[in-house]
């Protein structure tokens, strides 16, 4: 019987072309060949031909199955109690082993103890002595406390302190997070924190000189200088985990007291599907998708404008995942390279520091690109590189810091110097295919709950009183709740706000926004708004679609559009 896993059929269906498909099964007939058998699901997540998504939907294959440690699903006392242990969780089925019959009010408890959602249980028999193997390997697994009092006891010793490590990593990506913050500061202020949906929080205080021996372990795998405290430094590491690498970007930067170690976790298996980006706005994923499919070299720039820790480089590179990298050449130029992006290829600025802009876009011209990512743009080198090879023909993908879509064009011209001012707006005029600039917001758990009929039309009145008449709710809009699996905040995750402009690449089309664009006055969008050839969505308008689909709760969509009064007492 054929494994669905291999069924061309099945991947083809799901979104894989053919040449993409023949290409894996190399891939999967190599890691054979070689002693290494990887799963065709491991290797499709990794090439990222397919969002999460696509992978869900069509394959049944869920990121959190892939992403979790099972035993993390569930509390290790429930499972003794009921003797089961979780085999993972797809498309919101919790599976799991048991060694005996489940009462439906066991089966209740068992997804309303789950740390995911889960609404279905899927129950496969075992044997007891197979659970027990299971819990007693999980038992095996020491606690950060235990393992520090253990280091507190007796020496400082490389496995615990590797074990010390390896739990910080694994309980960071187990909890959703974004960034860990580690201090190595006098007792009792070494603390290792955890940023989850854009909040810091503290999570284990660890001594002093326990911290410090952590920090050289990190710095080692890094590649830093580990004797090295008075200067900051930049390294990278890999961990395997759940069958996939996860790549950390750390930075180290000494401080008046100590010293303090940021670890940002870049899991390319869990970018975002447009979809999730752009939620219920399906004028910006058909643009982006159309922009996506190359058929020659015409030329373009898309910009993502927005503030640090705005989420600039995770939407970037899930743009990026979205182009045929086995048809077209894609070349990154980074500093630091965030995601590692297969079937692209990636180049350290470090690597071109020494090179003037023209010798740079002289060297990368003959790599033969189609497409071209160039991370940040924070310079005159990187603007006028951006500006050129958008003009010879290349499309280039590109963020900037900025506080608005407008001021995100007077932010990129400004790069460039007043001698280089008029050129630069004529190429960036014909060229400029889309800005999105974006903030995040947090956005609502499933747990949130709609609002009742009879109170809607009080809801909707106040909010649009609060809100001036920018914003109204519709009947799919939710309030928070909170439960379980998102703390009881009532939020869970964030998502983009965007402010977002589109040009048509028709010239005839585009002729007014040339003009628009060549007079200079970026003082305001409303010429913007009825402009042929131009789609302006405006960061209230996101909002409203938000608000609308129960994506965000009113309190966000209004902090999002810059109103902090209180909805409550409207004041």
């Amino acid at each position: 019987m054929q494994n669905p896993d291999n069924n061309q059929d099945n991947w083809l269906q799901a979104g894989l072309t053919l040449a993409q498909w023949d290409a894996i099964r190399v891939q999967y007939d190599y890691m054979q060949l070689h002693g290494k058998p990887t799963p065709i699901a491991e290797l499709v997540a990794r090439t990222r031909f397919l969002n999460a998504n696509q992978l869900r939907e069509g394959i049944g294959v869920s990121s959190d199955s892939v992403v979790l440690n099972t035993e993390h699903l569930l509390p290790a006392h429930l499972c003794r109690q009921y003797r089961v242990f979780p085999a993972g969780i797809s498309g919101g089925t919790l599976r799991v082993l048991a060694a005996a019959p489940l009462s439906p009010g066991q089966q209740k408890r068992l997804l309303r103890e789950c740390s995911q959602n889960a609404n279905e249980l899927l129950v496969t028999a075992t044997d007891a002595a197979e659970i027990q193997k299971r819990l007693r390997a999980f038992d095996e697994q020491k606690s950060m406390d235990e393992i520090i009092d253990t280091m507190r006891r007796e020496d400082i010793s490389a496995p615990m302190l590797r074990a010390a490590i390896d739990l910080i990593l694994t309980e960071a990506l187990v909890r959703r997070t974004s960034d860990i913050h580690m201090d190595r500061k006098p007792d009792p202020d070494s603390w290792i924190s955890y940023r989850i949906d854009s909040e810091i929080k503290q999570v284990h205080l660890i001594p002093e000189y326990i911290m410090a021996a952590i920090f050289t372990v990190i710095k080692n795998d890094c590649g830093m200088d580990s004797a090295n405290q008075r200067t900051a430094q930049d390294g990278r590491l890999s961990i395997r985990y759940r069958d996939r690498n996860i790549d950390f970007r750390v930075a180290s930067q000494p401080l008046v007291d100590g010293e303090t170690l940021t670890l940002r976790i870049l899991d390319g298996g869990n970018l975002p599907a447009l979809e999730d980006i752009f939620p219920g706005q399906s004028i910006i994923t058909e643009r982006i998708r159309a922009m996506s499919r190359i058929r020659n070299k015409s030329g373009g720039i898309i910009v993502i404008s927005g503030a640090t820790g705005s989420g600039k480089s995770t939407t970037l590179y899930s743009l990026a995942s979205g182009f045929s990298r086995d048809r077209i050449n894609i070349i990154t130029v980074e500093d630091p390279v965030e995601y590692i992006l297969p079937f692209a290829r990636q180049i350290q600025l470090q690597a071109l520091v020494r090179q003037q802009s023209r010798d740079m876009e002289r060297s990368i011209l003959r790599q033969d690109p189609d497409v071209l990512i160039l991370g940040e743009i924070r310079d005159t080198d990187s603007a006028s590189t951006a500006l050129a090879f958008a003009e010879s023909g290349h499309l280039v993908l590109c963020t900037i810091h900025a506080n608005n879509a407008l001021q995100t064009i007077e932010r990129f011209i400004s790069m460039l110097g007043e001698h280089n001012k008029h050129d630069a707006m004529f190429v960036l005029a014909h060229h400029l295919k889309m800005i999105v600039h974006q903030k995040l917001a947090k956005s609502l758990c499933k747990c949130a709950t709609t609002i009742a009929r009879d109170d809607l039309d009080a809801f909707t009145h106040r909010v649009e009183t609060v809100s001036e008449g920018l914003l109204r709710p519709g009947p799919a809009s939710r309030m928070r709740r909170g439960c379980k699996i998102c703390g009881d905040s009532g939020y869970r995750g964030r998502v983009a706000v965007h402010e977002t402009l589109m040009i048509e690449e028709n010239d005839q089309l585009r002729e007014p926004f040339n003009r628009w664009m060549l007079a200079g006055d970026f003082g305001s969008a409303s010429p913007l708004l009825n402009m042929g050839g131009v789609n302006f969505l405006r960061r209230t308008d996101t909002a409203q679609t938000l608000l609308q689909s129960g994506v965000v709760d009113a309190e966000t969509a209004l902090a999002a559009v810059g109103i902090l009064r209180n909805l409550e007492v409207g004041q």
